[in-house]
């Protein structure tokens, strides 16, 4: 090749040039590696770079760097360092005139320009304290990159795409790119260490918006689309980097619009950098890490702190006279890295990225806990947390990734969730968010996590659906180490890492956490326990754990503590009092102890003496309370409870108490507590509000509970409610546990349905979970007291909760409620026959709801005949209901094992059955499943027109009922789903695209976006898109069903068909990569569901994709 290249930096001419004694800034552009730029000057036009800077940036000298080739360079990469020692050379060549010395210098780099200035900087960097070195720095005020890669090691993944963008500049062969291909570690190499040189200076990163073709031929026939640097492949990791997306391909991110976020960004830039007093130096050597993005004015306000440091040089001038020497003068460059290029499918985290451009930070989410003002003592404590947690302890960018865990650990009462709480309210400055994470059951861990993705505003607030979503999107966010963010009040919008803080409270199960810790990208996490194990516990990404057991409070701490809350203030030093010695070695130091104990003293104005004397006596001794779960602690020979004088209380208050043991401790709504003064009496309950006013403010006085008078809400301490119910003799135990589910059962809304989808009634019931869940927690300590009656209550309110979590689509949870319930059932089988016929059919509906079929069918069976013995034992007319609602759940249950024809002859059976009823007469219910379920069989047998004046008559129906916009329940959205079958069978195919969406939105009122159902119509809606033509629409809504799909486990099935349709969708518009892998990942996940071993010889077809999903389904 020619030993003469155009490397040359030249002003861009213009008729308003600034004269350069008028100039404030200089601006160098280096435009995109191009064949086009051969011995000339490139071609501009208006809204391009650099005519836009000379039009609209009046103060500035805008310069380009021209350099280009006349024949394709034998190495690619040695090509662009090459070109970056030259710009090294023009530069020292261009700060000789005293007219540019002391100019601010600002870079714009497009697509592999960028490479040549980061191999300028860096060599430069490394040749410190040369002058021109020092020139340079003391005028570089920052850089824009407009599509320029960045790989690294830690994104190996990502190289392939630096051929991609080779194809997409320049016309060259394939030898020419396997070459290339093969040496791309010496880019990997520049850009590591770019980022080990850590300019302190505002860096500006533009990805790309839009996709652009790639050729992969020289004649150009062959292309793909694709983006060719996005946000992962753009982000330096710079400590003042902003983040900027542009709606334009890669050759298009030139062009200006004044309204562009990047405009505004560049000449805020210039500004600020024309404004900058030339003695001011920034820092080209690493300093103090800025954990968050910087605004231009921020961050040059900090860099003006910093000091200029110099390093010694670490390579050898290189001072060639063309490139051909230049390069006979390096080693081969094969010895620098050789790496296995694999590709990969597009991980989409540039469109899930999308969601959070909405995002605002802070956030600081520590419901329902408010600082406590009386905290004392456990500075070490909070220190030593401090020291391991806080992100400006440790360079989150160059610190190993992973998580940072602290767990706290030791016997109930003794501080943890108040040292958390004050490190999360004393330490909050230090992050960006700080979280709270209830994480006493996996069921807290649920809705905590989806509270998260609300705030975040990752899901809807209003309908956030199910916890597996929201956990699902929550951890995402959370592994993501850098997005996009709006800016809160006060706060600056910033692309860059964003430093998180989890407080995990509670953790009663270390285990329970593996699902619930973030699988990559960096934050801290604090979490309390009991089971000292936690801050040994091993989880996914933890780059640093460690942890402490808290001890008891020093007596200093603990003198200062009941100062506090007791205003004992007469007592210079309590230490050196001997009562208070005594009083601090009955209760061990132990903070709950010494809160007790002070709201005694003050609701009785005793003298420190009064109460020693009181601890002393045996009649105040308890029994002891093994805190936590039978483990023993050799410092803790006495337990709180001979302390907080519960025997006190009066009659009321020992009520209300006894009752709140019994319950969830978080958020008891008072409305609840309220319904036992008229519809349950209970003796020595308060009759009236007054007198409960009077209980609830003597449980407040003595810190028994805490009340949220926002929310109307009570908190107890586990702690309290496990002494307050060991305390208990056997028969108030029962008794209590008794009253508590009579309240439970009474509570849930009454409807004639016995087993209702009204949705509605299922969000008005969501605060009772809990504490039904608590229940069966407790059940097991008071089973072998209860009565049948009392029995008879556990089941019905076991099958109420099962029943109300399978609608909202917690099989786990429902699965283990409504088990409880038949376990106690086939208990008493004659008293509870009726109980246990709604057992079997809640276990059997839950189980067909959830791809289980064939685990069903027994359960159908039994069902059908327990309550044909029930039905025959009664008057027939109040059982026709439930006989044919055993019919109808029997056909399903054939319907979904292929027996079609017996299935649809009890669907009829139970539509008759029904059709007796005198609500059916009056024109105030409907067979609605029976009616569907036929039509889905009938369809199945082709009698296309039967089942379809069923559908019409069951959609009239519920139209006249409910109105043409019902959200009643979901029962209109799947008969709307069967009738577009019909349609799609008449090939009306308009028709059935428009009763899917009538569907969808049914569906996302009555069982939220992310239930299964509302998904297999996003994806039949995604094959209609396809049809007509929509692919952006296609495209979407098939994303959006498959990644529900993916969290939920039983829906594998439905997880195959889409996959196997979305892959004939891309198919058919060409993108043939990845539709064959998604055909070969649907081909595996077919084997896995039909759990069969592969049979190679056997091509499998789009019925056998259909088939795998039962039929109501399909």
């Amino acid at each position: 090749m020619s030993s003469e290249l155009p490397c040359r930096l030249r002003q861009v001419d213009s008729n308003g040039s600034v004269p350069p004694s008028k100039a404030e800034v200089q601006i160098i552009y280096v435009p995109e590696l191009s064949q086009s730029n051969k011995k000339g000057k490139r071609s501009w036009t208006a809204g391009q770079l650099p005519w836009a800077l000379l039009e609209h940036a009046p103060q500035a000298r805008v310069f380009e760097y021209d350099y280009g080739f006349d024949a394709l360079p034998s190495d690619i990469w040695l090509f662009l360092i090459y070109c970056g020692e030259e710009l090294r050379k023009a530069l020292n060549q261009h700060f000789k005139s005293s007219e540019n010395e002391y100019l601010p210098l600002l870079f714009i780099c497009h697509g592999f320009g960028g490479l040549v200035v980061k191999h300028m900087l860096i060599t430069s960097h490394e040749k410190q304290p040369e002058t021109f070195a020092r020139r340079l720095f003391q005028a570089f005020s920052g850089i824009v990159f407009q599509g320029t890669p960045h790989p690294t090691y830690r994104k190996r993944s990502d190289w392939r795409k630096l051929i991609s963008i080779l194809r997409s500049v320049l016309k060259c062969s394939r030898p020419f790119l396997v070459q290339a291909e093969h040496k791309t570690a010496v880019v990997a190499d520049i850009c590591q260490k770019f980022e080990e040189a850590d300019f302190a200076v505002p860096v500006i990163s533009v990805f790309e918006g839009q996709e652009t073709r790639t050729f992969y031929d020289t004649s150009h026939f062959q292309s793909r689309k694709e983006k060719l640097v996005d946000l992962a492949f753009a982000e330096t990791h710079s400590r003042c980097e902003k983040m900027i997306e542009k709606n334009n391909n890669h050759h298009d991110l030139i062009k200006f619009v004044k309204e562009d976020a990047e405009w505004q960004e560049v000449m805020g830039l210039i500004t600020m950098a024309s404004n900058r007093p030339p003695e001011q130096l920034f820092t080209a050597a690493v300093a103090s890490p800025v954990a968050r993005s910087l605004s231009v004015t921020e961050t040059l306000q900090e860099c003006d702190a910093l000091p200029y440091v110099y390093s010694q040089p670490r390579t050898s001038d290189l001072e060639s006279s063309n490139y051909d020497n230049w390069v006979r003068a390096l080693p081969d460059p094969t010895s620098i890295s050789t790496i296995e290029l694999t590709c990969s499918m597009a991980s989409g985290v540039e469109a899930f990225n999308q969601k959070w451009k909405t995002t605002k930070l802070p956030i600081f989410y520590l419901k329902p806990h408010v600082r406590n003002p009386d905290f004392c003592g456990r500075q070490n404590i909070l220190s030593q947390i401090e020291t391991h947690l806080s992100p400006c302890s440790y360079s989150i960018r160059k610190s190993k990734e992973g998580i940072r865990s602290f767990a706290l650990s030791g016997l109930g009462g003794i501080g943890k969730t108040q040292v958390a709480i004050e490190y999360a309210f004393s330490r909050r400055h230090l992050y960006d968010m700080v979280f709270w994470i209830h994480a006493g059951s996996v069921a807290k861990l649920n809705q905590s996590f989806v509270n998260m993705a609300a705030e975040l505003r990752l899901l809807d607030v209003k309908n956030p659906g199910s916890h597996v979503l929201g956990r699902k999107v929550a951890l995402e966010w959370l592994s993501i180490s850098s997005t996009e963010l709006d800016a809160g009040e006060g706060v600056t919008n910033h692309t860059g890492v964003v430093k998180w803080l989890l407080v995990f409270d509670n953790v009663d199960n270390p285990n329970s956490l593996h699902d619930f810790w973030p699988s990559s990208g960096t934050g801290s996490i604090l979490m309390t326990s009991r089971d000292p194990y936690t801050k040994h516990c091993r989880y996914d990404n933890q780059a640093s754990r460690t942890g402490a057991d808290l001890d008891s409070l020093s007596m200093a701490d603990s003198a200062n503590l009941l100062r506090r809350l007791t205003d004992m203030y007469a007592y210079k030093d309590l230490t050196e009092n001997s009562s208070f010695t005594t009083l601090y070695q009955r209760l061990e130091g132990l903070p709950l102890a010494i809160v007790q104990v002070s709201a005694f003293i003050q609701a009785r104005q005793l003298t420190l003496q009064e109460v020693v004397n009181m601890l002393v006596k045996d009649q105040y001794a308890a029994k002891v309370l093994e805190s936590n779960s039978g483990s023993s602690h050799p410092r803790y020979n006495h337990t709180v409870c001979t302390v907080w004088a519960l025997d006190d209380l009066d009659d009321p208050a020992k009520c209300l108490l006894n009752l709140l043991s019994f319950l969830d401790s978080d958020n008891i709504n008072e409305e609840l507590l309220t319904k036992l003064q008229t519809e349950q009496p209970i003796q020595h309950f308060p009759s009236n509000v007054l007198d409960y006013i009077e209980a609830r403010t003597s449980l407040l006085r003595a810190s028994l509970i805490k009340r949220n008078p926002e929310e109307n809400q009570l908190t107890i301490h586990r702690l309290v409610q496990n002494v307050v119910r060991v305390r208990m003799n056997k028969q108030q135990g029962v008794a209590t546990f008794n009253q508590v589910v009579r309240l439970l059962y009474n509570s849930w809304p009454f409807d004639d349905a016995r087993f209702s989808h009204s949705a509605p009634l299922w969000k008005a019931m969501n605060p009772l979970i809990p504490h039904i869940l608590k229940t069966i927690s407790l059940y097991g300590t008071y089973q072998s007291d209860l009565g049948v009656t009392d029995q008879y209550f556990v089941a019905r309110l076991f099958i109420k909760g099962g029943w109300h979590l399978r609608e909202s689509g917690d099989f786990d949870l429902s699965k283990e409620m409504i088990t409880s319930a038949l376990t106690i059932c086939e208990q008493h089988p004659n008293e509870l026959a009726e109980e246990m016929a709604d057992s079997l059919f809640s276990l059997a509906s839950l189980l067909n709801s959830h791809n289980q079929q064939k685990a069903a069918l027994p359960y159908a069976e039994r069902h059908f005949a327990q309550r044909m013995k029930v039905g025959l034992s009664r008057s027939p007319c109040p059982m026709k209901r439930a006989v044919a609602t055993a019919h109808s759940e029997l056909a399903l249950s054939y319907m979904q094992n292929n027996r079609i024809k017996e299935g649809l002859e009890l669907s009829r059976e139970a539509q008759f059955l029904l059709e007796q009823r005198p609500e059916f007469r009056n024109g105030e219910r409907w067979p609605e499943f029976p009616m569907m379920h036929q039509a889905i069989m009938l369809l199945e047998l082709g009698s296309i027109a039967e089942a379809e004046e069923l559908l019409l008559k069951t959609i009239e129906w519920r139209e006249r009922r409910y109105g043409p916009n019902d959200t009643n329940s979901f029962k209109l959205g799947y008969a709307l789903g069967v009738l577009a079958k019909v349609r799609e069978r008449q090939s009306r195919w308009d028709e059935s695209f428009g009763l899917l969406q009538r569907a969808l939105n049914n569906l996302r009122e009555t069982k939220g976006d992310s239930h299964m159902m509302t998904n297999m119509v996003y994806r039949r809606l995604a094959e209609h898109h396809a049809r007509i033509g929509n692919i952006e629409s296609a495209s979407i809504f098939f994303d959006k069903a498959l990644r529900s799909f993916e969290v939920h486990d039983y829906a594998r099935p439905e997880l195959v068909q889409c996959t196997f349709k979305m892959a004939g969708f891309l198919e058919g518009i060409g993108d043939k990569t990845r539709a064959a892998a998604l055909y070969s990942r649907a081909r595996k996940l077919y084997w896995e569901v039909v759990q069969e071993e592969e049979d190679p010889g056997r091509l499998l077809t789009a019925e056998d994709f259909d088939k795998v999903v039962s039929l109501v389904r399909r």
